[in-house]
């Protein structure tokens, strides 16, 4: 569609929509993250922190 208008190719337009897509994702990830903290009233770690 982009190809047309501003010369993107395909692929790079898929590639773009991939990235928006993992960052809406990690994005709704944190803010679920951090509602389940408020609503315990503690810190819980992300698995990818030590504790």
């Amino acid at each position: 569609m982009l190809e047309n208008i501003a010369g993107v190719p395909e692929f790079l337009e898929s590639f773009i929509g991939i990235i928006i897509c993992i960052g809406a994702g990690f994005f709704a990830y944190v803010s679920s993250h951090m509602v389940e903290e408020r609503r315990q009233g503690k810190r819980i770690a992300f698995p990818w922190e030590k504790e």
